[in-house]
């Protein structure tokens, strides 16, 4: 750093940039790669979003009557016996983890269930039903056999 009178006049060189080699940049995006993964892992999945939202009684009374149509906000509250704000808040969580949505309709809010997140859902709930279905049918077939064996087994007394 040099002083002249009142100005002050800076010199510095930036640190020499070197391009890493291809091992090393192999290395740091496999590094990425596996914080990215573990990123995705951290973020709810759809029908975790859903049965969160679901998880709670009275949401799950105003998502059973919204099955029967869209329906303003004081009509919930009225038919479930809650008050008003209670059911914003509830409308709000299932709004959020896309299970409703909203149309504001002169004075009024409609809600509506939307298909997709239960679609998700029931989606996800097939590949159990997938893997149970082929245990049941495995213990299906044992026992069958276990029947045989023992038809032949009691027969030959």
């Amino acid at each position: 750093m040099v002083q002249n009178n009142d100005r002050v006049s800076v010199t510095a060189t930036a640190p020499p940039f070197t391009i890493p080699s291809p091992r090393t940049q192999k290395s740091v995006v496999r590094r990425l790669s596996s914080v990215v993964a573990s990123q995705k892992q951290l973020v709810p999945s759809p029908p975790h979003r859903t049965l969160t939202a679901l998880a709670e009684p009275n949401r799950l009374r105003i998502v059973e009557y919204l099955r029967g149509g869209p329906r303003p906000v004081g009509e919930i509250a009225g038919r479930l016996r809650l008050r008003q704000p209670q059911v914003s808040k509830h409308l709000k969580v299932l709004s959020e983890a896309g299970l409703v949505t909203v149309k504001p309709l002169a004075q009024q809010r409609i809600y509506q269930l939307q298909p997709k997140p239960f679609k998700e859902l029931d989606t996800w709930i097939d590949t159990f039903k997938r893997i149970w279905d082929k245990r049941l049918d495995a213990l299906d077939d044992y026992l069958k056999e276990l029947k045989e064996k023992e038809k032949k087994s009691g027969g030959e007394e």
